[in-house]
């Protein structure tokens, strides 16, 4: 399962929080936060059956022009298939600091300079909700999206955002409408 999100403001200082239950066949899961695929800031990556010995491992990772640059491992990966998960990003400027489960923080570093993040795209996750907090008075204070994806064919979503101007009721409307086109039956 895929959920990809465009146009989204999501600047130094903010959170991203993504909650949601981890496919029981699932080899890894992933967030990513950049301006498009080809272009990632973040690519958090963790893997539950890793290399020759099937050892899970927590991956980092940025994408510059489409090609991979040298992956951050951590050996301790709090997550396992089919378990429910929260974590918290935070767009810390010069780096991305993601607080895990289990309370372990990592850090990766910024490796772009990108002061706001337009694209997300969560993977390989059965049911997920996802916030936004800003901390700018001339943006919403709280976004809220949550995906229900029990069966490829079966989604079923809803959103709910405070706006604080026209302007952003239409991008926030885009946005929704991008995913929305990514998901079938809708």
């Amino acid at each position: 399962m895929e959920a990809e999100l465009k146009n989204v403001l999501f600047s130094a200082g903010d959170r991203l929080k993504v909650q949601g239950r981890i496919n029981l066949d699932a080899d890894r899961f992933q967030v990513d936060l950049g301006s498009m695929s080809s272009e990632l800031a973040l690519h958090f990556n963790p893997r539950f059956h890793y290399g020759d010995d099937k050892t899970p491992v927590l991956v980092c990772n940025s994408k510059c022009d489409g090609v991979w640059k040298q992956e951050q491992r951590e050996t301790h990966n709090p997550f396992q298939p089919g378990s429910t998960f929260k974590v918290v990003v935070k767009h810390a400027g010069d780096l991305f600091e993601v607080m895990l489960p289990d309370g372990n923080m990592i850090e990766f570093p910024n490796r772009h300079g990108l002061e706001v993040i337009t694209y997300i795209r969560i993977k390989d996750v059965i049911y997920l909700r996802e916030t936004v907090s800003s901390k700018s008075l001339d943006r919403p204070k709280v976004r809220v999206l949550m995906l229900f994806l029990s069966k490829p064919s079966n989604f079923h979503r809803a959103y709910t955002g405070k706006t604080g101007s026209e302007n952003r009721t239409r991008e926030t409307r885009s946005a929704f409408q991008q995913l929305k086109n990514v998901l079938p039956d809708c």
